[in-house]
């Protein structure tokens, strides 16, 4: 009966809800204040309430912490799902513990609500996932399963790797030439600022191409060297990071993953910069 926040009750759908909110007595000398657990230390909890409404003209049963309405269950038979702009623990358990087969979190600094037919991003705008239970198996609460109504496309920039490898064996001599200097430049009391400077005035990467050396070369070396012992990365990476963003264009792909996937975008900085 009871969700992962101890004495919140699963809900099933509107028709549970009204009869749970019919079944809890008001706090005497209250405005209609009905705590949401019926236990005797659940009805302390004042900042967690069930109350009736309209939303969108439609009757209603909301769940409330403190002052958000984080689930709501509509006559119509959807289920309104939202941390009300509060990514915390607390509102988290709250909503997994009403709709008990959900977990809600946080990932890439958005809120995500994990079903069991998959992970859902909540819509930027609205901050609201729409959900209707389309199997119901009387209190076999973890196996009820939710469609999401309005799914956020999600979109992933992903590297063409076939495309990257055939740039990179364009800059393999001065790849090999930043590998050799790296173990004779001394990095010491050297002017960083002036360095990165160079290398952001390099306005044609094709000079750090082919097998000729240049004197671009020698200007763009110390920077890659320089860059990852502040960063404590292998100069490889500092090189690899350079030519993605340098390259961004040609090397990655904005994709729209499947519906339901939980979605990592680590490489849409590099379009951004663009």
């Amino acid at each position: 009966m009871f969700g992962t926040n101890i004495e919140v009750p699963v809900l099933r759908d509107y028709e549970h809800a009204l009869q749970h909110y019919n079944s809890i007595v008001p706090i005497r000398g209250s405005d209609d204040l009905r705590p949401i657990c019926k236990t005797a230390n659940g009805r302390r909890r004042k900042h967690q309430v069930i109350r009736l409404n309209t939303t969108g003209g439609i009757p209603s049963v909301q769940c409330v912490l403190y002052a958000t309405a984080c689930v709501t269950f509509l006559s119509n038979g959807e289920i309104h799902v939202t941390d009300g702009g509060y990514q915390t623990r607390s509102t988290f358990a709250f909503v997994g513990g009403i709709l008990g087969a959900a977990r809600m979190f946080v990932h890439q600094d958005r809120t995500w609500l994990s079903l069991s037919n998959g992970d859902y991003a909540a819509p930027v705008l609205t901050n609201v996932l729409r959900l209707r239970p389309y199997v119901t198996l009387g209190d076999q609460e973890t196996l009820r399963k939710f469609e999401v109504l309005n799914p956020v496309p999600m979109r992933k920039v992903v590297l063409d790797r076939k495309a990257f490898n055939q740039i990179k064996k364009q800059y393999a001599p001065f790849r090999t030439y930043v590998r050799h200097m790296e173990k004779v430049f001394d990095g010491r009391n050297q002017d960083r600022v002036y360095w990165a400077s160079l290398m952001k005035q390099l306005q044609d990467p094709s000079l750090l191409q082919g097998k000729e050396q240049r004197h671009e070369w020698a200007e763009c070396m110390p920077y890659m060297i320089l860059r990852a012992q502040d960063l404590k990365q292998t100069t490889q990476e500092v090189f690899l990071d350079w030519l993605k963003r340098v390259h961004a264009k040609e090397v990655f792909v904005d994709t729209i993953q499947p519906e339901g996937e939980l979605v990592t975008d680590r490489n849409r900085h590099y379009l951004s910069q663009q």
